[in-house]
């Protein structure tokens, strides 16, 4: 299968290097690691019991991966709201914005800053950042210039360094990662899908609707969430997300009108089951969607949790950039979402 993209044509559809910017995960990592620990050195932070993460799209998608790697030592609820619903208490809470000017994670530090409920405020610059200078609240600064959801690695290698050093630990992440991780954005460079993989399956998604389902219920839902939401806003595609065995027991039920999709239906089985001798469901509905004549693969995951999920991460990730370019979309601009926050009221 020869999927004719030059680096031309990618040059045309993408002047603003997204495929770059995806691709550089694990240098993102490793420099947000060394702003973490620099930041430590300058702010004293205590860990607290238990903390809320306010943020939306991107930023509450690091949210998400921290929870799902387990890379957070303590309860970690992740809010998708511009604030508290309830007249409880506040938690301690971290305010996630890349840009620093989102407005629901504006009104999440304005509710909480006068009660010093913010643990740590995060963004690239904007009004968030001047609010917290403004009230005395931790903020950690990370690099600006990217789309929030090319810009994860900053803020997982950042909480990677916060966490580990709050618990006197070493930080789960070595050059050792950043060098796997590094050679499979080198694969996904190249232009010969016989020699990458991210291209490959996008070739294999152009014209079809992806269903990304996890075999894993531990990490596989923040990495459905993020596939679902990379291929929204990098290719312009719906596509569809579940979990087992939760989706063993409701969604199957469904298949017959999932086989009728148009676009059609292409299946993709991401990470391993990790419950041992306990029956993995994965086989029968494998089955079933062969009995339907639905196509699906597998996508493996691997035996260490951080590193393959970043790994599945970056390649999904690239999957969706691959696909915008091959559907002649540019992968950066969301024009839509862009006329969304036009329409929407400003107070």
């Amino acid at each position: 299968m020869d999927s004719h993209l030059t680096n031309s044509q990618i040059a045309s559809l993408d002047p603003g290097n997204m495929l770059g910017k995806t691709l550089e995960l694990a240098r993102q990592i490793e420099i947000s690691i060394g702003l973490g620990k620099d930041f430590l050195k300058e702010k004293r932070l205590k860990l607290p019991p238990e903390l809320d993460w306010f943020g939306l799209g991107g930023s509450a998608m690091v949210g998400d991966l921290i929870e799902g790697l387990n890379l957070c030592p303590i309860p970690l609820r992740i809010r998708r709201q511009p604030g508290s619903t309830s007249s409880s208490v506040l938690r301690p809470r971290v305010v996630y914005s890349y840009s620093g000017n989102t407005i629901e994670s504006l009104h999440a530090f304005d509710e909480a800053a006068a009660m010093k409920q913010i643990w740590l405020s995060v963004s690239s610059g904007g009004q968030l950042a001047a609010k917290a200078h403004d009230s005395g609240i931790p903020h950690l600064t990370i690099p600006k210039g990217y789309p929030p959801r090319a810009a994860v690695g900053f803020g997982i290698g950042a909480f990677m360094a916060l966490f580990a050093e709050l618990q006197s630990k070493e930080i789960p992440w070595t050059a050792k990662e950043s060098k796997v991780l590094a050679a499979d954005a080198d694969k996904y460079r190249k232009l010969d899908s016989a020699e990458n993989p991210a291209l490959h399956l996008a070739e294999k998604l152009k014209g079809r609707t992806p269903i990304i389902y996890a075999r894993d219920p531990i990490i596989g839902p923040c990495l459905v969430r993020r596939a679902c939401a990379q291929f929204a806003e990098n290719a312009k595609i719906w596509s569809h997300g579940a979990v087992l065995p939760e989706l063993a027991h409701n969604e199957v039920e469904a298949f017959p009108a999932l086989a009728k999709l148009t676009p059609p239906a292409y299946v993709l089985f991401i990470g391993d089951w990790p419950f041992g001798d306990f029956q993995d469901p994965s086989g029968a509905v494998k089955a079933l969607l062969g009995e339907w004549k639905m196509p699906w693969e597998q996508i493996p995951f691997g035996d260490k949790p951080i590193r393959d999920g970043l790994r599945t991460l970056l390649f999904l990730d690239a999957v969706s950039v691959y696909l915008a370019l091959l559907r002649g979309e540019n992968p950066l601009e969301i024009p839509t979402i862009t006329r969304l926050k036009g329409l929407q009221p400003t107070t």
